[in-house]
């Protein structure tokens, strides 16, 4: 998917496309108070021994609270297509690139979850930018594992590949804690929703949040 900056666009044009995430959200908490008030009603069924009732109210309240709270709190996120050829995506590679040195110390080091952001072919020609866990990393070289989605055919060419560390675009290394390193390609992303949308999902600023290198307050 493509974003294409809108002619035009004004501040109260971006204020309206910021208010998207926050509708969402507004949407979620009147669901919770639905919720809230079919937990309510089983409750009562329990207290006025109508069972069934009241065991099918509760059900429906906690499914009801549940789709409530993930809008609201929304934890996930639609990536928007990074184009290698744009300003901010090429002074994110060029950065983690340069820091090459720091990730591979992580790699071999360190105990943290080590990621990272590559060009890889796909079956059907096509190419596919993407981010795939990194075993270990021999000369210029890193064996990454790539992601595939649960019950659908892999198209990649292969789940386990060896790319070249000149190939690479970006790198995260992940402790226990969460605390992140690297994944600058992730705020060239949070920099474009902001161009485009006028907010950054809330995903993503919490993944931010977490991020050693970067202030997101100063996106």
């Amino acid at each position: 998917m493509i974003c294409r900056k809108p002619v035009g666009s004004s501040e109260g044009e971006r204020k309206l496309k910021m208010n998207t995430e926050v509708k969402g959200r507004l949407l979620g908490g009147v669901i919770l108070v639905i919720g809230a008030v079919l937990i309510l009603a089983g409750i009562y069924g329990v207290w006025s021994l109508n069972t069934i009732s009241a065991v099918g109210y509760l059900l429906l309240g906690l499914c009801v609270l549940a789709n409530g709270w993930e809008r609201m709190m929304p934890v996930k996120y639609s990536p928007i297509f990074l184009d290698p050829g744009e300003p901010d995506v090429q002074s994110a590679i060029a950065r983690a690139r340069s820091e090459l040195d720091r990730f591979r110390d992580g790699v071999k080091y360190s105990q943290k979850e080590a990621s990272a952001r590559f060009c890889l072919p796909t079956a059907d020609g096509h190419n596919e930018h993407i981010w795939g866990a990194v075993h270990k990393i021999a000369g210029n070289s890193a064996l990454v594992s790539v992601p595939i989605e649960p019950g659908k055919p892999p198209s990649l060419a292969d789940p386990r590949s060896e790319i070249s560390l000149d190939e690479l675009e970006d790198w995260m290394l992940v402790d226990s804690y969460g605390q992140t390193e690297g994944g600058y390609t992730l705020v060239a992303m949070a920099r474009k929703y902001l161009r485009y949308k006028g907010y950054i999902p809330r995903g993503l600023r919490l993944q931010l949040a977490k991020f050693v290198d970067v202030d997101i307050n100063a996106l």
